[in-house]
């Protein structure tokens, strides 16, 4: 595995219903047809949960979700089709107080008729067993 593979290539549909369920499980004060800023979660849990048990090299007992960040480059609305594409964007290790940390970043592009629409970015961190 390096930097620059890609990890999963996946579909998914806004839909209207989960949105709305998203928007009362997070308290969205306003009601909008554009989906809520962290809804992909919902559409990328299913390999969230791959990545940590088949794809990164790394033992799940292991591991934190380091930070997230979405850059959104359109509005999308609830009954979209989404387009996943998920790289390996970086990997490092440094030396922690408890021993060595192993840092992946995941990045992953979101499309929508053939548009990039919003850029996902995930560290992954493993503390190295000794």
């Amino acid at each position: 595995m390096k930097v620059g593979d890609v990890l999963d290539r996946w579909e998914g549909v806004a839909e209207p219903g989960k949105v709305a369920e998203f928007e009362r499980a997070v308290h969205r004060p306003e009601k909008s047809d554009v989906l809520p800023p962290t809804f992909l979660v919902v559409l990328g849990a299913s390999f969230v949960e791959r990545l940590v048990t088949e794809i990164l090299p790394v033992d799940r007992t292991r591991v934190v979700h380091g930070e997230q960040s979405y850059q959104w480059l359109a509005e999308v609305r609830a009954g979209a089709r989404l387009q996943a594409e998920a790289v390996l964007a970086d990997m490092s290790e440094k030396a922690g107080r408890n021993g060595t940390l192993r840092f992946f970043t995941v990045e992953i592009t979101w499309s929508s008729e053939g548009r990039p629409v919003c850029r996902d970015r995930s560290v992954v961190i493993e503390r190295v067993p000794e």
